[in-house]
């Protein structure tokens, strides 16, 4: 497959960008089982402003793929609403960190226990993982940014 394809090719970086790809853990088991050298890069940024950044791509998806419907207001999104795949869950990176084993784990609220939203199936990874936040790109402190 096309995997398979690029395993040879050691020489050429290659960089992926999707906050979906490797959160349910198939994006990286795959990634150890085709590319056991790479290095996970994992950038997180303030919840809102992930929330923002992605309802406003879908918003821009749709009038670039002229497919406009009516965008209901980011207020209905919040926990587990959602339309088009956005909501706030999608900023609960505490899930995600804990499920590669980045971060301890956490006293789940008794409601999400209930929903079963929370999913804390650790995901194996034998790929070297960099964790930072966003706002560090900016800070123009040496010591903070480094």
């Amino acid at each position: 497959g096309a995997m398979g394809d690029l395993q040879g090719s050691v020489t050429i970086k290659r960089g992926f960008k999707c906050p979906m790809g490797i959160r349910e853990g198939l994006g990286i088991r795959r990634l150890g089982e085709y590319f056991p050298k790479t290095k996970l890069i994992i950038g997180v940024r303030h919840p809102i402003r992930f929330f923002e950044s992605f309802y406003n791509y879908r918003v821009t998806e749709m009038y670039n793929n002229n497919k406009v419907e009516h965008m209901p207001p980011p207020e209905s999104l919040m926990g587990h609403q959602s339309f088009k795949g956005i909501n706030t869950d999608l900023a609960r990176y505490e899930i995600f960190l804990i499920r590669l084993k980045k971060t301890g784990r956490f006293q789940q609220k008794r409601s999400e226990k209930k929903r079963g939203e929370a999913n804390l199936t650790n995901i194996t990874s034998p790929l070297r993982t960099f964790i930072y936040s966003i706002e560090q790109l900016g800070d123009e402190n040496a010591t903070r940014a480094s």
